[in-house]
């Protein structure tokens, strides 16, 4: 008899307060679908933020290069290095990111390979544009990233 009881009040609650129920149901459903489009922007924003933070390490590496591997072999080896610099300021030096990642120690080849991007080697490029005084540091760095977005949802997850 209670069983019955329970089942009648819960009945005449429902019938009671159907305008609040149907008002919390729409609330939460709208509630469900704005989290599911904020989590997807969040997501395509982050896959943003990864591609600029690829493209900053590899600035970084790319100025470790130049200065510690391009510069002193050009000063070294070429006899007038400033003009070699001087005549590559508008076109640039190229170098592709296999050669820049067999010459700088310590890269951490995940970054180009992994469950977001798989990058060409030969493909990204990397571009120094010497400067006056052309010095070790007087350069611009350009870089071309030429990575695939390997995610099942095209970075939106």
């Amino acid at each position: 008899m209670e069983d019955s009881s329970i089942g009648s009040n819960i009945r005449e609650t429902i019938s009671e307060n159907k305008g609040k129920l149907i008002f919390l149901l729409v609330c939460i459903i709208l509630s469900i679908v704005i989290g599911m489009f904020t989590n997807t922007n969040k997501s395509s924003s982050n896959n943003e933020v990864k591609k600029v933070d690829l493209e900053e390490a590899t600035i970084q590496l790319a100025k470790q290069y130049y200065e510690k591997a391009l510069y002193p072999y050009l000063e070294k080896e070429v006899s007038d290095y400033d003009v070699y610099l001087k005549s590559h300021s508008e076109d640039g030096i190229e170098i592709t990111l296999r050669q820049l990642v067999s010459t700088v120690e310590d890269v951490n080849m995940d970054m180009y390979n992994n469950d977001k991007y798989s990058c060409s080697f030969v493909g990204t490029t990397i571009k120094f544009y010497p400067k006056a005084e052309y010095s070790s540091t007087d350069y611009d760095v350009k870089v071309n990233l030429s990575c695939e977005d390997i995610t099942t949802d095209g970075g939106n997850n």
